[in-house]
């Protein structure tokens, strides 16, 4: 039987897998020492915290820096974390001037 994976073991490949994307799009968070693409080991934290802050589901989800960490249901009495990075294109009016379509 195949060893099941904990939460920390999908947060720990999730963060591998999404951390090329924020190399990619040259995404920056802020930190101390000033802007800069986030680590692995940075992503890990982040989504780490942000499970925490939604078992017990004292909240429904939680999200920071485009990642989302989400209860989305319970199985076998254990909740169910959904996580995910969002990735949006918006645009914002010039100083004084609407976007019209």
């Amino acid at each position: 039987m195949a060893k099941r994976e904990t939460l920390d073991d999908r947060i720990c490949k999730f963060a591998r897998r999404i951390q090329p994307v924020y190399k990619l799009l040259d995404w920056k968070w802020y930190y101390g020492s000033g802007d800069r693409v986030p680590t692995v080991a940075e992503i890990v934290d982040v989504l780490r915290e942000l499970a925490s802050s939604v078992r017990g589901m004292r909240l429904r989800s939680s999200a920071t820096g485009g990642l989302y960490v989400q209860v989305s249901g319970v199985k076998s009495g254990c909740p169910v974390y959904k996580m995910w990075l969002e990735v949006a294109d918006y645009a914002e009016p010039a100083k004084g001037k609407c976007i019209k379509k």
